[in-house]
């Protein structure tokens, strides 16, 4: 791998216009506007060069990130040292394992997605008995805050590949309908007896959402779900992929959280 280092911005669209690079790393020491610009560049040449973006606060970039989120952008939690660095950008670049084909289209695409809405679609469905499931176009979340949801389900997702959040946001006329059909309750409001079982919910989601993952090579670590009621605004800190779902019993706000992820598409 040939490493060429670009003082400032300047030196690096220099670089990048001689088009024989695979790759560009910036890291937060350049401006908001340097990162802008060379983005820009890059965008307006078509480039098809993979960007990684290395910071400790991503939330302060989250502007400019959002502005070309339809861009090929791989985003690495500092610090990380030259080696692992080195590592991380191999993995992206170039084939891994036997694994690889099925890992290079398991990204945050629609495939990656699929594996989440196909999992979350057959609990729903087959488990909970939620009618005409149907999920609307995936979207970067972009609003600080959610919708207000009467409950959240969460449940951290753990691999080498990557890290982020699952997360599932009912209001309290659907939570209800699930709880009372499989409970054989006739609850009236969300209570000690019957909040625990959003938790229960997303932890059979990620179960089984981890089947096809894992057989993908990402080999989800064993995590445990939390529930809260009537849970706090989410301010987003990490990209976050939302999925609203539409049934006949109500909306349901899906989010995924991405915190570090190998060959992340933004």
């Amino acid at each position: 791998m040939v490493v060429t280092i670009g003082q400032n911005r300047s030196d690096a669209i220099g670089h990048l216009s001689a088009d024989e690079y695979n790759c560009l790393v910036i890291d937060d020491s350049y401006s908001i506007k340097d990162i802008e610009i060379l983005l820009k560049y890059l965008n307006s040449n078509r480039s098809t060069t993979t960007i990684f973006f290395i910071s400790k606060d991503f939330n302060l970039f989250k502007d400019v990130l959002y502005t070309f989120e339809d861009f090929k952008l791989n985003l690495i939690d500092a610090p990380i040292d030259a080696k692992e660095l080195s590592e991380t950008i191999m993995r992206s670049l170039f084939t891994m394992d036997h694994s690889t084909e099925v890992d290079r289209q398991v990204r945050m695409n629609i495939q990656f997605l699929k594996i989440f809405t196909d999992a979350t679609k057959k609990i729903l469905s087959d488990f909970c008995g939620l009618q005409k499931v149907d999920f609307q176009k995936p979207q970067l979340l972009k609003k600080e805050g959610c919708l207000p949801y009467a409950i959240r389900g969460q449940i951290e997702l753990k691999s080498d590949l990557f890290q982020g959040t699952y997360i599932i946001h009912f209001d309290q006329r659907t939570y209800l309908k699930i709880v009372n059909r499989l409970l054989g309750s006739n609850d009236k409001e969300i209570s000690d007896e019957n909040k625990d079982f959003a938790g229960e919910i997303v932890n059979m989601i990620y179960g089984q959402a981890k089947i096809d993952l894992n057989l993908a090579g990402y080999n989800f670590e064993k995590s445990f779900p939390k529930f809260e009621v009537m849970p706090y605004p989410l301010k987003p800190v990490h990209p976050m992929v939302q999925l609203i779902i539409a049934s006949e019993e109500g909306e349901i706000e899906i989010l995924i959280e991405i915190k570090k992820m190998q060959g992340y598409v933004l």
